[in-house]
């Protein structure tokens, strides 16, 4: 297990490290799980909320483990009324996903219909962080939890790391002594969808404060950080099921049975769009879901799930 004296020694090569995992990563999500150990922010009536939190270094356990990404896709398929929810293998690195090679040949030729049929794959990332100030939920306040959290954020986080502007200062986020508070704010914001408009979460005006220490006292640096949760089971291929799974409950969602990918694609047409209520949803559910707070509500719209 890694001490705290022995990542005291290591920070200076974290930021290093984590700039370049950012430049390889692509900004373009896991299945749903109720895990009291994830925070949220508190909204009002108007969907507005706000929190200052801290990042984390991570599990002392895990090595890089400052944010992991993860992807799933979560469609219905309005001709059969059937759910494919499910965790993407590209997550664990894997190029054997059935629906990524269902949507590479769909949308070869129609790449604005994958985003409106509600097929794209969704991206989540997951951190550990300390709660410092909780306004909605007074309760979570000097605690750490596991953080889940969409590209907006993940943007900023970047921009304290590489910053666009030589004016500012690059840092580490996720530093214990060399980080900052994030002021996380979160505001309502209307977003047109086939001609109408539907509001979703904004977190655009969420900033860092001013570079320093968690704490000065040593003593409650070390059991905040010997508190955090792992978070590469996330990523664990145990966790996840086989493309011949996955392929198993793609043919029931798309009612089909045997048939290649060639096939379903030919059978499907390329062109055929869903109801424009359906794709509303979808639309809504790709934005919302890839900045977390959102993922509840959406559930909450679809019928009760289908068992095959």
């Amino acid at each position: 297990m890694t001490t705290l004296a022995e990542y005291k020694k290591e920070r200076e090569a974290k930021l290093e490290n984590l700039t370049r995992k950012l430049s390889a990563s692509t900004y373009t999500k896991p299945e749903k799980e109720v895990d009291e150990t994830y925070w949220t922010p508190t909204k009002d009536a108007l969907g507005n909320a706000s929190a200052i939190i801290r990042w984390l270094p991570g599990h002392p356990d895990e090595e890089d483990a400052e944010y992991i990404t993860t992807h799933e896709y979560s469609w219905k398929n309005p001709e059969t009324g059937k759910y494919y929810i499910e965790k993407a293998l590209s997550s664990i690195g894997s190029k054997e996903d059935p629906m990524a090679a269902y949507n590479t040949k769909k949308y070869a030729t129609h790449p604005d219909l994958q985003r409106k049929e509600g097929r794209g794959r969704k991206t989540n990332h997951h951190s550990n962080i300390f709660v410092v100030k909780d306004p909605g939920n007074p309760e979570s306040e000097g605690k750490v939890f596991k953080f889940k959290y969409g590209n907006q954020i993940l943007g900023i986080l970047k921009e304290a790391m590489v910053p666009s502007s030589e004016l500012d200062t690059a840092f580490n986020p996720f530093d214990l002594y060399e980080g900052a508070n994030f002021r996380l704010i979160v505001a309502p914001k209307e977003v047109p969808v086939d001609g109408k408009k539907i509001t979703m979460p904004d977190y655009t005006r969420s900033k860092f404060e001013a570079v320093g220490p968690l704490f000065k006292d040593e003593k409650k640096m070390d059991a905040v950080f010997q508190s955090q949760y792992k978070l590469k089971y996330l990523i664990d291929p145990e966790n996840y099921k086989t493309p011949e799974e996955l392929r198993k409950r793609l043919d029931i969602v798309l009612g089909t049975s045997g048939s290649n990918i060639e096939d379903l694609v030919k059978e499907s047409g390329p062109n055929k769009s869903e109801p424009k209520s359906t794709r509303v949803i979808q639309e809504r559910t790709e934005s919302s879901i890839s900045e977390n707070n959102d993922e509840d509500q959406w559930f909450k719209d679809l019928e009760e799930l289908d068992t095959e």
